[in-house]
């Protein structure tokens, strides 16, 4: 087969990962297939092939699609927090049983650390989104100024 553009219509999609002339030469012949040379203009899509739905995100469905997407990428944060919380506590406690010490003193890095973790969870699971009001009114507080 010599230097070819080859357009493949619907019906030859199985086609595209075949590489054997008799097989691309049988599909031309079933009309499934165009074979151009190099210096030929190519040729206008048929009109006879399905038309494959877009999904049209304007306006408020991209809104609702984009706070979607920020809400998952945000919970997926909290539980990569949580795993390191409780892989990095869980060595420290390790550490304290260990050495045989008799103060606990992992209580720090776990209270402290506990404490910004709940706060994490709170702005991911617990967080209200706020109202069209309460954003006008600080606009307007904002303008004010």
């Amino acid at each position: 087969m010599t230097l070819h553009t080859i357009r493949v219509r619907a019906r030859a999609v199985d086609l595209r990962w075949k590489w054997e002339p008799s097989a691309w030469r049988e599909a031309a012949r079933e009309g499934a297939v165009t074979i151009m040379t190099a210096n030929q203009t190519p040729v206008t899509p048929s009109t006879d092939l399905p038309v494959i739905p877009q999904i049209d995100r304007t306006g408020a469905e991209t809104d609702l699609h984009d706070r979607a997407v920020k809400r998952l990428k945000a919970k997926e944060e909290f539980r990569v927090h949580l795993l390191i919380y409780a892989l990095v506590n869980g060595m420290l406690v390790l550490i304290w049983a260990m050495t045989g010490a008799n103060f606990f003193w992992p209580i720090f890095p776990l209270a402290g650390w506990g404490i910004g973790l709940v706060a994490h969870a709170m702005d991911v699971y617990w967080r209200r989104e706020p109202t069209e009001s309460e954003i006008a009114s600080e606009m307007d507080r904002l303008r004010s100024r």
